[in-house]
């Protein structure tokens, strides 16, 4: 079952992810890992890469977090997206001057 304690603090927050090549939104994400929503189910235990777009003016920062984590949770949201939830194994920001929509996922990729 999944432990509901948290050891860092999560920060509910909705920026553009592209997970596994799939467009999606953050739930929330701390500094070991994100949940977030997509189309798209991974399947527990899967590595996948993330680059989450922290430029969006929430965060008063301008670049991305390209990030690897694997796959601990994920469950229908009952809308046909599936909410997943990644802890982090390997982590950067990459801080750049162009918008997310400009430079895409593959320019960032960790």
């Amino acid at each position: 079952m999944f432990d509901e304690r948290r050891l860092l603090p999560r920060y509910q927050v909705a920026l553009p992810i592209v997970a596994g090549g799939e467009s999606g939104l953050t739930v929330n994400v701390s500094a070991s890992g994100v949940r977030f929503v997509c189309p798209r189910a991974f399947g527990s235990g899967a590595v996948i890469e993330l680059v989450i777009d922290m430029s969006d003016g929430q965060l008063h920062a301008r670049g991305a977090l390209a990030a690897r984590g694997r796959v601990v949770w994920e469950a229908s949201d009952g809308h046909g997206r599936t909410e997943t939830a990644v802890q982090f194994e390997e982590i950067r920001f990459v801080a750049t001057d162009r918008d997310f929509a400009e430079r895409g996922p593959s320019d960032l990729q960790p």
